[in-house]
């Protein structure tokens, strides 16, 4: 594998659109881009998992910013280690990609509260996604700290970061123009001078309520392309269509089958979607993996206390093209050669298998390992009452 500084790089321009479509320093340009979390990907992998990105065909890769990630227990904003946005959005031109950035403040993802701190539940009277003035304190703050960190990286000063959303889905959850006109005003109070854009689903009512006017809007879902843009042009009639994900996987819930979806015809999707000239970003290309707690939950009830919580497993494999593991699936050759069609792919080998970790053995009575002592259970505490927890529902994905 070629060093960082030795690998060939395209310069990085300012995204724009007109009328007609995309332009990419005034050249008209479509986005193939795929959705690659850098917070579910061990930072030694970034590299690896943003070149496979890269030799299927894509040109630009998409990330979510978790808040809840980069504030610690203390309160400090975290961006070293695994935390270090910056490192993954400098790896990604490195590896010849654009950069669409969605920090939040919600970001779904399947992620544990949406990517909010937990602590916001403790504040009385707070109420989320909406122009509620100490919830736009916190998201203030949130913003004071995260935007210094991709400032320097996006476009107009030379870096990867082309694009950045506002919101995620806010159609979905509620209709407050006012707290959606704060972001905006927020991002660009801050410097931040790309293209900005919001992405709802691709009903009309969705669009309606996250929609910002003046700013590009794009659709969320996973099949009938032809379709679902028919109701993006019914509120955006000019300009360049945008599938800001198209779900060409699922992600699993505790107890339920695994989701896939067959190659083939998501192949066929994707082949249609391109068809009508529309630009792209795949959900997910990589899922990679929930580690820890991180992974969220859904809920079927129409009220927090209702049955139907569906909390996610650790793995967000997502049926992607490159497998939780690095693989290059089915999946992925069938996109390479689709994407092929429309964009020229990378003159470069595809990359071989990543190695595995060979199968390890406990030796032990119970398979513990040597020196093994199981842990003093404590003793069980009473409640005076029964404990309630607070909800929080996050947006189920329907195709």
């Amino acid at each position: 594998m070629l060093p960082l500084a030795s690998r060939t790089r395209r310069p990085v321009f300012m995204l724009d659109y007109d009328d007609s479509g995309f332009r990419r320093d005034g050249a008209p340009h479509r986005i193939i881009s795929g959705a690659v979390h850098y917070f579910r990907i061990h930072p030694d992998l970034w590299d690896d998992r943003l070149r496979r990105l890269r030799a299927m065909g894509a040109n630009t890769v998409d990330t979510y910013v978790p808040w809840n990630f980069h504030e610690l227990p203390s309160g400090e904003k975290d961006f070293t280690g695994w935390r270090d946005l910056g490192r993954f959005l400098r790896l990604a031109r490195a590896n010849d990609l654009d950069v669409i950035l969605r920090p939040g403040p919600y970001i779904c993802a399947e992620w544990e509260f949406g990517g909010f701190p937990a602590r916001l539940l403790t504040v009385d009277g707070l109420r989320l996604r909406c122009a509620e003035p100490a919830y736009l304190a916190e998201v203030d703050g949130w913003f004071d700290a995260v935007v210094p960190e991709f400032l320097p990286l996006l476009a107009s000063r030379g870096g990867p970061v082309v694009a950045v959303q506002i919101e995620n889905e806010y159609g979905s959850y509620g209709n407050d123009a006012a707290y959606l006109a704060h972001l905006h005003e927020g991002l660009v109070a801050r410097g931040v001078d790309c293209l900005l854009f919001t992405a709802d689903g691709a009903e009309d009512t969705m669009q309606q309520g996250g929609g910002i006017p003046g700013l590009l809007a794009t659709a969320t879902f996973g099949s009938r392309a032809a379709e679902r843009f028919e109701v993006l042009r019914r509120h955006q009639p000019k300009g360049p269509l945008t599938a800001m994900e198209f779900w060409i996987g699922w992600f699993d819930h505790l107890g339920a089958p695994h989701h896939v979806r067959d190659a083939e015809e998501s192949a066929r999707a994707l082949d249609d979607l391109l068809a009508t000239g529309a630009s792209v970003n795949l959900y997910m290309a990589h899922g990679g993996t929930n580690f820890g707690f991180w992974a969220g939950a859904n809920h079927t009830g129409a009220h927090p206390y209702d049955a139907g919580h569906e909390p996610d497993v650790t793995s967000y494999d997502y049926d992607a093209p490159i497998g939780e593991a690095g693989e290059l699936t089915e999946k992925f050759h069938a996109f390479r050669e689709v994407i092929g069609k429309y964009v020229p792919l990378p003159d470069v080998e595809l990359p071989q298998p990543p190695p595995r970790i060979a199968p390890q053995r406990l030796d032990g009575p119970t398979g513990a390992g040597p020196g093994y002592s199981a842990p003093s259970t404590p003793s069980p505490t009473r409640s005076a009452g029964p404990r309630r927890s607070r909800w929080s529902g996050s947006v189920s994905r329907s195709a």
